[in-house]
């Protein structure tokens, strides 16, 4: 292979690096939960503590109550057919546990509405993963159930060993004791923090600007 080729082809390899490196997988399964061993159909399932119904998801225990599984024509989705109500009578909450590198950063995204159907107008809930927490509000004043204006919510959290658990835990309660309503999610997604795309072109010039001496001197 003469040098023109050599150059050329060390020129790919480094795009194809570098293409590797923008590209991401999403490391939670069933983020939209759309599927389950239940059809909550064009209503809504109540799935108690403890419940594994979503498929990868589990009901977590200790928050006083369960959460609403709702489908279909019910409300408008952020993805799909599918959705939660993480208030049933009263708050609840839903954890996924998945595998990450200790000391690596992670993006959380999520899609936060809430169910507008009864107060408190502000829904609220917090997001946790590797020691971490963070509070999340949404206000439904003036939606509906075709546009339940649906929030992009982002996350970072930095794992301290090799599985992390991801907890959504909703914080709605009003004095009068009828938390029926609770904070809506969907479309669940954890990738690895990327690295800034300035840092990961220099990269790429440096490792061109070395081949190039390196071809020049041959």
């Amino acid at each position: 292979m003469n040098r023109n080729k050599t150059f050329i082809v060390m020129l790919a390899m480094l795009g194809a690096v570098l293409g590797a490196s923008l590209a991401h997988a999403n490391l939670i399964q069933n983020g939209s939960f759309e599927t389950a061993s239940i059809n909550p159909g064009n209503g809504f399932i109540f799935i108690a503590k403890g419940g594994t119904q979503i498929d990868n998801w589990v009901v977590m225990t200790t928050p006083p109550d369960g959460i609403d599984y709702v489908g279909g024509s019910f409300w408008q989705h952020a993805d799909g057919s599918r959705s939660l109500d993480l208030n049933h009578d009263t708050m609840g909450g839903i954890q996924q546990t998945f595998p990450t590198s200790a000391g690596t950063s992670y993006l959380v995204t999520f899609w936060m509405a809430g169910n507008l159907l009864g107060g408190p107008t502000v829904k609220t809930m917090e997001v946790s993963a590797g020691g971490t927490t963070a509070s999340y509000s949404f206000d439904i004043t003036g939606l509906t159930t075709i546009n339940m204006g649906w929030e992009k919510e982002t996350f970072i959290f930095t794992a301290s060993s090799s599985a992390t658990t991801l907890s959504f835990l909703s914080t709605t309660t009003i004095p009068s004791g009828a938390n029926w309503y609770g904070p809506a999610l969907d479309m669940v997604d954890v990738e690895v923090v990327p690295l800034p795309p300035s840092i990961i072109l220099m990269g790429f010039g440096l490792a061109a600007m070395a081949g190039y001496r390196k071809f020049r001197k041959n």
